[in-house]
């Protein structure tokens, strides 16, 4: 039991010393200390010492990620859970802050099924859900399947993601946060 208040007691604390307090219009507006249309130099003054500028920039749909915050910990009692690696995505054309991708390093259902759980009891039932599953007789190598659980305010949506892929023996699953701005400009951000 102590254990479980452990992990529950970190995961509350990263997402609450996390995302950006709700305006009083119940937006939000970003992530932590940084907020949507901030330039590379902004959001590195905002995060400190914990950002990284990345030599090679990671290209997503819409975007590119310049900086990473590493090892987000979480207090677990295995090693390991609950770490996460933040990627800060900016938009190609404007140079501007429009995602913010939490990876984590060592998914675990637990890890979901928490972060789930928080997410609703702070911001009220998921607004959209969907569950995609290839089963294995029509995926190469293997099936996979899908979650994906949405919050949408005015200016922001938090996707969560889950996703088990059994063609990958070494990395089966993977647990995805992903705070971005909502706009046309900035959808499709993964």
């Amino acid at each position: 039991m102590e254990k479980k208040k452990v992990i529950i007691g970190g995961f509350v604390f990263f997402l609450l010393f996390s995302p950006l307090v709700l305006a009083q219009n119940n937006d939000l507006l970003g992530w932590g200390k940084t907020y949507w249309g901030m330039t590379e130099d902004e959001v590195i003054k905002a995060i400190g010492e914990k950002a990284i500028k990345l030599q090679d920039h990671g290209i997503y749909q819409n975007g590119y990620s310049s900086i990473k915050i590493e090892d987000i910990f979480l207090p677990a009692p295995i090693m390991g859970a609950g770490c996460f690696d933040g990627f800060f995505i900016f938009n190609f054309k404007s140079k501007r802050l429009t995602s913010i991708r939490f990876d984590d390093k060592y998914p675990l259902q637990l890890h979901f099924d928490l972060l789930k759980k928080f997410l609703s009891e702070k911001y009220g039932p998921a607004s959209f859900k969907d569950l995609k599953e290839i089963p294995k007789s029509h995926a190469i190598g293997g099936g996979y399947m899908t979650i994906q659980l949405s919050w949408s305010f005015p200016s922001t949506v938090i996707n969560l993601f889950h996703w088990f892929d059994s063609s990958n023996p070494n990395n089966p699953e993977k647990v995805v946060i992903i705070y971005r701005q909502r706009s046309s400009d900035a959808d499709d951000n993964l």
